[in-house]
């Protein structure tokens, strides 16, 4: 498959979760939600079915205890090396701004309990699937000719970090945030590639956002 082409279906795949992302964070009605939740269920299934058919890899298997344990090892590195990141950024006195999870903050404030519901689904079930599908499914097996190398555990990193910024620039404002997603980017993806699972970065990206919820939760 020639580079070309590689990109062209990246930048397609990229365009489905932000396309999905931005309607189901841009409608607050029950109806439009639930719309929502039918939009996402067909995103995952198109990017199931694109990388599937180019990567040949299989999107979701059964979890053994190996891979809940390098699941749990992950995870607890990841904490311990964002807690790191804003302990230095606080040292430092340098601002962050945690574009993303403000917008999520911003959007669940005021909810009713069906539609905060769903909107949690986002958050916690439907997002983490599909950006795993297309980050580490899609890239950590196609940009490189021995799957799941360093190479491709950077790059996934390096472009699902920079997505969640919601900004074009990185700035000294934004650094931070973006060296957290990039940590814990490089998390997910070495949890893939030690377990060759896609369900277990899922289950890890599902659980350090429910982790996440819990204080916004706390907040609203």
């Amino acid at each position: 498959m020639k580079i070309i082409k590689k990109i062209f279906v990246l930048i397609l795949l990229i365009a489905i979760v932000l396309v999905a992302g931005y309607i189901s964070g841009s409608s607050y009605s029950l109806l439009s939600q639930s719309i929502s939740v039918a939009l996402y269920i067909f995103s995952i299934s198109i990017a199931v079915f694109i990388v599937k058919a180019i990567t040949k890899v299989k999107i979701f298997e059964k979890l053994n205890w190996y891979d809940v344990r390098i699941i749990i090892q992950n995870y607890i590195l990841q904490m311990a090396l964002l807690y790191l990141i804003r302990l230095i950024s606080t040292k430092l006195e340098i601002t962050t701004n945690y574009k993303n999870q403000e917008n999520i903050l911003q959007i669940l404030q005021g909810l009713s309990a069906p539609i905060l519901s769903i909107m949690l689904s986002f958050i916690i079930l439907f997002g983490p699937i599909l950006e795993e599908i297309v980050f580490r499914g899609y890239v950590m097996n196609i940009f490189e000719r021995k799957k799941m190398g360093i190479f491709s555990v950077i790059l996934s990193s390096l472009i699902f970090s920079y997505l969640h910024l919601h900004s074009f620039l990185i700035t000294e404002n934004n650094i931070i945030a973006f060296l957290s997603y990039f940590i814990t980017g490089i998390s997910l993806a070495l949890t893939y590639r030690k377990t060759k699972k896609l369900t277990a970065s899922i289950a890890q990206h599902m659980l350090a956002n429910v982790i996440a919820s819990i204080p916004i939760m706390i907040m609203i």
